[in-house]
């Protein structure tokens, strides 16, 4: 009698964990995505990775600073059309990577001094605000704890669409812009 009333709920709470699964469940392969081939992205129509020396769009390697952030944001804005001849003039927007990382990407955002250069303690942040969102995932975890990314505001330079066909949910990658 109380599952036919449902006194407890079971019927009224399935469809919203049914719907949070499936939202976990494109999460999870928008993330697939950017972790495939140990972070660097999944091929291109060119056959190199998103992410890739090809693309001109790796930044500089090492830890997390206020001189690498600086100089993945030159990198992106230098990047070009697929022809060649034209700059995209990308801004970077958000930051995304793993949960370890987070809160020292927030700290470097929104600092007024570096916090990474504690010999020069003063020193203006050249990166302050440089995004508008830190999104940190445990996703990106489990890839490597340095690795992370500068997006581009995806209403106006999208990387990843999240596409629902005749009811099929897939992912599908925009074009083969860098």
């Amino acid at each position: 009698r109380a599952m036919a009333n449902d006194d407890l709920g079971a019927f009224r709470d399935l469809g919203a964990g049914l719907g949070q699964a499936a939202a976990l469940s494109v999460e999870t392969d928008a993330f697939a995505m950017i972790i495939a081939n140990s972070g660097l992205g999944i091929a291109y129509g060119d056959g190199q990775n998103v992410f890739h020396s090809t693309h001109a769009n790796i930044g500089p390697t090492g830890a997390m600073s206020v001189v690498t952030l600086d100089g993945a944001r030159a990198t992106m804005a230098r990047q070009k059309d697929p022809s060649g001849n034209q700059y995209l003039a990308m801004r970077p927007a958000i930051w995304l990577g793993p949960v370890e990382l987070g809160g020292q990407a927030k700290q470097i955002n929104s600092s007024t001094s570096d916090p990474t250069d504690a010999k020069n303690a003063g020193v203006g942040n050249r990166v302050l605000n440089m995004v508008r969102d830190v999104v940190d995932s445990p996703f990106l975890s489990a890839q490597s704890v340095t690795r992370h990314y500068l997006l581009a505001d995806p209403g106006v330079n999208p990387a990843f669409a999240v596409g629902f066909l005749d009811g099929d949910a897939g992912l599908a990658q925009f074009t083969d812009e860098k």
